[in-house]
């Protein structure tokens, strides 16, 4: 299964170089002639949620040259592992509903039933 276009591959080839890869084993190039234009090939699936920071900054920053240290996998005690971005699959998060919540739902079904005097 081809996970990036035909097209982007076959564009890397002729006019990428090659600058590196994550620990993900996503590809990074650059234009070999216009340095500012820089893309990935993703190695399993398309998801930038899922590259590290400091690939994401060499993307969008002006610099052309990669630091030796950009794959160190060095991090704070504070920092958290990134995890990749679960919006919309069975993964997301759903808060519990409260019991709040549920009796004021219960107080408005009884405001809407029909009145009758007795």
């Amino acid at each position: 299964m081809i996970i990036n276009n035909l097209g982007t591959l076959i564009y890397s080839f002729f006019y990428g170089k090659k600058v590196g890869q994550d620990q993900n084993g996503n590809k990074f190039y650059i234009h070999k002639y216009n340095l500012k234009r820089k893309w990935v090939i993703y190695n399993k699936v398309v998801d930038p949620t899922s590259l590290r920071v400091s690939w994401q900054l060499w993307l969008t920053n002006n610099k052309t040259s990669v630091s030796p240290d950009i794959n160190n996998s060095d991090s704070y005690i504070w920092q958290k592992e990134k995890k990749p971005n679960t919006s919309g699959t069975n993964n997301s998060y759903h808060p519990k509903i409260s019991q709040n919540t549920a009796k004021k739902n219960q107080k408005s079904s009884n405001l809407k039933e029909i009145w009758s005097p007795e």
